[in-house]
């Protein structure tokens, strides 16, 4: 069986194949029927556009713009269209690579995981004799990381960090890097008046799966099947790590503890910690956080389990003297009101009254 070449049609025969049921082990797959995607098979990609409408564009992939779509039968329901097509009549293909990058995303998302609350699932693939349509859930009502950073708070921001870096260690015991975490590939959803966040990682279309690094593995799932050793070459996975995920998420904490989406705007006085962040939080940043902040050295980053395992995802909600105590040590601290300082007495005794 052939898994990859430069034209979709090649993609398409090893996604149909390689879906086929399996009679020569013990463990095939008429055993466990597989309960992925549900696959269509037409002729013309007109047939597709027959059934689905575009209704607007939501960004531009590393391999493939990204389009929103909802189904003419069902107005209302949004999903995320991609195309993989040798007929780019759209103009969005960026080069043969896509074939690859796009195959992996769907072998990734479709038979390497199972499903999690937290990552935005496959809906289902299409397939013309020109084209792959790949649809997804799309998060509508979902807002990216940037819009959360203003609004993070102790609480919330240990809440959809814990969310964050559960999910990303969930990837890594399958083996699976996800290459792309930014601010913009994890959509969250704050419900008002509550501390309940929920969130969804998307953005699969650099994800690699590392086989030697798996702990955990998805029933019937045969790497062999689907991708060579070639295409998991060290030479072609350089910059997707497991290190580089972690190293991700300590960017995004960064913006979490200063409230600020631009982790380059950092005043001429230090980074503008706010008063909420406690010190767990700050020697969480110094394990995994940006260069300047973190280790200099990828080698020097923790696993995923050691963040999720982290003291300051596991503490209680702050007390409400926690800003007044940190207020307290910037005066002791600065020289210019240094005669305060005998009228601040023990912690203990200012708020035990």
């Amino acid at each position: 069986m052939q898994v990859y070449g430069r034209e979709s049609d090649v993609v398409v025969e090893a996604v149909v194949e390689a879906g086929r049921f399996r009679h020569d082990d013990d463990d095939s797959y008429d055993v466990d029927p597989p309960p992925y995607v549900p696959v269509k098979h037409i002729i013309f990609d007109s047939t597709f556009w027959d059934r689905w409408k575009l209704v607007g564009s939501i960004e531009s992939g590393p391999f493939t713009a990204c389009m929103a779509v909802e189904d003419k039968a069902d107005p209302g329901k949004k999903y995320a269209l991609q195309i993989d097509s040798k007929m780019d009549r759209f103009g969005i293909n960026a080069d043969s690579r896509q074939c690859l990058g796009l195959f992996r995303k769907c072998v990734v998302l479709n038979r390497i995981l199972p499903k999690h609350k937290h990552i935005n699932a496959l809906d289902r693939l299409v397939f013309s004799q020109t084209s792959m349509f790949i649809l997804q859930d799309m998060c509508e009502g979902m807002l990216d990381l940037n819009h959360f950073y203003p609004m993070a708070t102790d609480i919330l921001a240990r809440a959809l960090f814990t969310k964050i870096a559960e999910t990303v260690l969930f990837m890594h015991e399958y083996g699976v890097v996800h290459g792309n975490l930014t601010s913009s590939t994890i959509l969250y959803f704050h419900k008002p008046f509550t501390d309940s966040i929920a969130c969804k990682i998307t953005g699969f279309d650099l994800a690699i799966h590392y086989p030697h690094l798996a702990t955990k593995h998805k029933r019937n799932f045969h790497q062999s099947d689907y991708l060579y050793d070639h295409h998991l070459s060290a030479q072609t996975q350089v910059p997707y790590t497991v290190a580089g995920d972690v190293r991700a998420m300590g960017k995004i904490l960064y913006n979490m503890l200063v409230n600020n989406p631009d982790p380059d705007d950092i005043p001429a006085t230090g980074p503008d910690f706010k008063p909420w962040v406690r010190d767990a939080a700050l020697n969480l940043l110094r394990m995994i956080g940006p260069r300047g902040f973190g280790p200099a050295s990828d080698d020097a980053l923790p696993g995923a389990q050691v963040v999720v395992n982290h003291p300051w995802l596991k503490l209680p909600p702050p007390g409400p003297q926690m800003a007044t105590v940190k207020e307290l040590d910037r005066f002791r601290n600065d020289w210019s009101v240094r005669v305060l300082e005998s009228l601040i007495c023990d912690r203990s005794d200012c708020f035990s009254h």
